[in-house]
């Protein structure tokens, strides 16, 4: 699932005002992600009778709302669908490899990754649809306390980005503020010095916070120092089964 949030297409560095904004009663992060949402043109049926078309032509609709812009980022999972399929070989991508997609390639507007306003920023099609990145969509999934460790060779001047998503089990509705995540996986990336960086924790020292809440971790690095890193995805806590899982991570590539 995606909960989707809306920019104005004129204004494309700012949350619209009437986008609903996180964190949730439980102090998850949303939304995941923004959309333009303003003003959109759109096919419009001739058999409609609410009041609204463009000049002169029952066919097309100009809106705005988040429902303006969760097509926006549809039509893109459909499409990095379609392009780990045909493009990378991957028979049938998990949602979880998707939304770390699109996740992982979205574009910070000036809150921050991840931000109570923008969750984990503005969609971005050539970012998410360039083959600069490695992945790993596992159906083998991991009970508590295990682990998987994986590495990838880093170039210095390009950032390094990584997400982990997993399709958590349902949880109870009731209570409302109490954390809602029952599946909890927690993603680490060390870099070549050792320095070690925890999934979601934005401030210094950068491993000291662990998150218990979110179903989403991620880890940006701006300038990556060169060399080899490695990704560790830890299950902490698995009541429930084992748990799939995806990451990806976007970088230039030293190999």
């Amino acid at each position: 699932l995606l909960a989707v949030g809306a920019v104005d297409g004129l204004s494309p560095q700012s949350r619209a005002s009437f986008s609903s904004q996180g964190p949730t009663n439980d102090g998850r992060i949303k939304p995941d992600l923004l959309a333009p949402g303003v003003n959109v043109r759109s096919t419009r049926s001739s058999q409609e009778a609410f009041p609204c078309m463009t000049p002169n032509n029952p066919y097309y609709c100009i809106m705005t709302g988040t429902s303006m812009a969760t097509p926006h980022v549809s039509g893109l999972a459909a499409l990095t669908r379609e392009f780990y399929q045909k493009r990378l070989f991957v028979a049938n991508p998990s949602a979880a490899l998707i939304k770390a997609t699109l996740i992982n390639s979205a574009d910070d507007i000036g809150y921050g990754r991840p931000s109570r306003e923008a969750g984990w920023g503005r969609v971005n099609i050539s970012a998410a649809l360039s083959p600069e990145l490695s992945f790993i969509d596992t159906t083998q999934g991991l009970s508590s306390l295990e682990s998987s460790t994986y590495t990838i060779r880093v170039a210095e001047g390009t950032p390094l980005r990584v997400s982990l998503v997993w399709s958590d089990q349902p949880a109870s509705t009731y209570p409302f503020n109490v954390s809602k995540l029952v599946n909890d996986l927690d993603l680490l990336v060390t870099d070549p010095n050792g320095q070690r960086y925890r999934g979601n924790d934005v401030t210094p020292p950068y491993d000291d916070q662990i998150d218990r809440r979110n179903n989403v971790e991620h880890v940006s690095l701006q300038t990556p120092v060169a060399g080899t890193y490695t990704i560790k995805v830890y299950a902490y806590n698995v009541p429930l089964g084992t748990q799939d899982y995806a990451w990806v991570a976007h970088y230039d590539n030293a190999d």
